[in-house]
């Protein structure tokens, strides 16, 4: 899920060594990740064996096709261990006012989110208007940018005037489109939820420990710099119960 051209040197490292793991323990082990756009056909493959997408979808259309098994601690400033958060950005600290109320929020010109089916770049907007923000935002206030990548390059271009990042993304931001950053200011923080699952099909249910243990190895011999690039500390296990914050009411 962040896989940028900058981190997938760093992120096939990692791969390679926990298809090493996994062909330790006598699971299948692809020698490539598959880095396809669309995403829901694989995150809902009989033979997915490790994959990791975004909590409002599992919570939301995967459930029961797909099993949360771990996810990563990123180490990121006022997120308790295994968490994550959005960063909210607007072209000035002026923007801050459209995070005050339902009523601003549905007043901005326009909003750059990466996609509807997204609880960091979209659903998170639920903390500001109090109820799903697809039912107070309107479509032609809505940009629909693709990924948080070109949400912030929109809000630094003035083609929006806010957008919510995931904060990895954002971490990620500040290195690798640093002109960009410099052209947004940040004007809010979610609250914590649970981060990024990594899930495997629901046919591989009983190897969900050995699946934990090999991508906690794979971490350990990985090296630092590499888990640098990919902002990535330790990894945590994840359960069901731990996504259903992120379920929809409708």
């Amino acid at each position: 899920m962040y896989d940028w051209p900058e981190t997938r040197p760093a992120l096939e490292r990692f791969w390679n060594l926990i298809a090493k793991e996994l062909e330790n323990a006598g699971l299948p082990s692809p020698k490539q990740l598959n880095n396809s756009e669309e995403q829901m056909p694989l995150w809902q493959s009989p033979d997915l064996i490790v994959g990791q997408t975004c909590g409002w979808p599992y919570a939301n259309h995967l459930r029961g096709t797909a099993i949360p098994f771990a996810r990563f601690d990123h180490g990121l400033d006022e997120c308790p261990p295994g968490t994550y958060r959005s960063v909210f950005i607007g072209q000035s600290l002026a923007d801050k006012l459209y995070l005050e109320s339902p009523e601003a929020l549905a007043a901005c010109p326009m909003i750059a989110i990466n996609g509807e089916d997204s609880q960091s770049g979209f659903h998170v907007f639920s903390e500001v208007a109090g109820q799903q923000p697809a039912a107070l935002l309107s479509h032609n206030k809505l940009l629909h940018t693709g990924s948080h990548r070109a949400s912030i390059l929109a809000v630094a271009k003035k083609e929006a005037q806010i957008a919510a990042i995931d904060a990895v993304a954002f971490e990620l931001a500040k290195k690798h489109e640093p002109r960009a950053v410099q052209n947004i200011s940040i004007v809010g923080h979610s609250r914590p939820k649970p981060s990024l699952p990594l899930i495997t099909s629901k046919h591989y249910s009983e190897d969900k420990i050995t699946l934990l243990n090999a991508v906690s190895r794979a971490c350990e011999l990985l090296g630092q710099k590499d888990r640098n690039t990919l902002c990535i500390e330790q990894v945590i296990s994840a359960e069901d119960k731990d996504y259903l914050i992120f379920r929809s009411n409708g």
